[in-house]
Order: structure tokens, then C-alpha cells, then sequence
């Protein structure tokens, strides 16, 4: 049908007041089989906003939130979901993504007690280094020159980050790396004290009574001088007061430590 069909159509059944012209001619369409010119173009829309908001959607659901776990002015200790306890020293953060609290991002420094998972490896990346468990205890030492590594139980792969050849780090022992370095390298070896800021244990095992000094020095902050002594001692103690283990050492060891 014709313009020319359509106004017949219309003026023949015109009467004042009475026919709506333009409802007419979308009745008369609608008799002959022709659609309104602008269906495709609805569909179309329709078709664009479902794409956006699937598009939004998806963005949503792949966009995981980051959990970030501060420690300001304080040591600060926190559980992960997989059981997983962290100590971290004053100004110091670890961060993960969604729930999976096995792959974490960290600056400052870290003591990591990883619960041990066959399926699951535990990573760490700080901005220097890498490190991978499957569980053990250590302590990731980060500041903007280097990345030091120390283990206190198991074992742990340590990399430069982004590389794949690295060291296998078991107790007690150290490594560091720079950021012009493609490796690790070892240093010198530590005992369970150098982490008793986290652990808040001394643990002492024939120890010469200077190093004995030499670790509460650390721990403290003190400037404790050892006594001309060969002296050696064996025990645990809580890193409480000072003068408590000062005292329960002078009577054991029959030696005169003072502040």
C-alpha cells in the first residue's frame, strides 16, 4: 500500500471530532501487515543496555576486593581464614585478594607461621622478592634497598620476583636480596631469637653468656655489657621484663648482669 491508499483510507472514514488521523494509519498499517519503522530500532537498544549490563556484571564479579591488614605504631598479630598466623612489626602491611589469603603482597616486616597445605602453596611477594611455602615459620625483613629472608622452621624457596631460578632457605637460615639482583644470596645464619619481637620467646641452648647479651640487647634495645665469663646457659623464657630474666640469670648463672 501507497501514501495515496493510506489517505483514502483515512478520509473515507473521517468525521470531525470523531477519528484520531494518526491512529488511523497505524490501524490501517497494522491490517495490512506493515510495522512501525521503529521496532528495529527498540531492539536494538534493548539489545545494547543488556550487553552494558552484562558488561558491568562481569566487570563486578572478576574486580575482587582487596583486604589489607595494617600495623601502625604497634606489632600487631592477625589470623587468616586458612589458619595462618601473622605478626606484623610497627608500619607494616599484608594484603591479599578475594579470599585467597595463600597469595599476599606485603611491605615492612612480616613473621609468618603458614598452615601447612599440600594442595595450596603459601606465596609472598614484596618488592624485591619472592617467597613460596607449603608451611613453615619465617620472617620477611623488607625495605626499599633489599629483602631479607629468615626461617625459623621448615623451608621456604626464595626468588627474585618475576624469576624462577632462586635458593631453598631451611631452619636458621638467612638470605637477602637487592634490587639489582637476579638472586638471592646468603648471609649469615641466625638463631630462633632474632624473631623473639614476634614470637616473644627466648630460647637459649648452651648459649656463651655474650651472646646471650647480644640477643637481649636486640630484643630491648639495652646496652647490657657481658661479664669476662665463658659462662653458658640453657633455658626458656618468656620475653616479658627485662629485669625478671636479668635476675633469674644472675641466680642461675652466678654472674652480676645489671641495667
Amino acid at each position: 500500500m501507497d501514501k495515496k491508499q493510506e489517505t483514502a483510507f483515512v478520509l473515507h472514514y473521517y468525521q470531525e471530532g470523531k477519528l484520531d488521523t494518526r491512529k488511523a494509519i497505524h490501524r490501517f498499517r497494522a491490517s495490512v501487515g506493515i510495522k512501525p519503522k521503529h521496532t528495529a530500532l527498540r531492539i536494538v537498544s534493548m539489545v545494547a543496555s543488556f550487553l552494558i549490563l552484562l558488561s558491568i556484571g562481569s566487570y563486578l564479579m572478576l574486580r575482587q576486593p582487596t583486604t589489607t591488614l595494617v600495623a601502625r605504631t604497634e606489632t600487631q598479630s592477625f589470623w587468616l581464614s586458612d589458619s595462618t598466623h601473622v605478626t606484623l612489626s610497627p608500619h607494616s602491611t599484608l594484603s591479599y585478594k578475594g579470599d585467597n589469603c595463600r597469595q599476599v603482597t606485603m611491605t615492612g616486616k612480616i613473621y609468618f607461621e603458614v598452615k601447612h597445605d599440600n594442595q595450596r602453596p603459601f606465596d609472598v611477594e614484596s618488592s624485591q622478592g619472592h617467597v613460596r611455602v607449603l608451611g613453615t615459620k619465617f620472617e620477611i625483613a623488607e625495605t626499599t634497598a633489599h629483602t631479607e629472608v629468615y626461617v625459623n622452621s621448615g623451608k621456604v624457596l626464595f626468588t627474585a620476583l618475576g624469576q624462577a631460578d632462586g635458593i631453598m632457605l631451611t631452619k636458621g637460615m638467612r638470605a637477602v636480596i637487592s634490587q639489582k639482583d637476579e638472586r638471592p644470596v646468603r648471609i649469615a645464619d641466625e638463631d630462633e631469637n632474632h624473631v623473639s619481637w614476634a614470637t616473644h620467646r627466648f630460647h637459649f641452648d648452651n648459649t656463651p653468656i655474650n651472646e646471650v647479651v647480644e640477643d637481649l640487647n636486640a630484643h630491648y634495645g639495652t646496652h647490657l655489657i657481658a661479664p669476662n665469663t665463658n659462662k653458658r646457659l640453657t633455658g626458656n623464657f618468656d620475653a616479658g621484663k627485662l629485669d625478671e630474666i636479668i635476675e633469674i640469670i644472675n641466680k642461675t648463672l652466678d654472674i652480676n648482669l645489671s641495667l
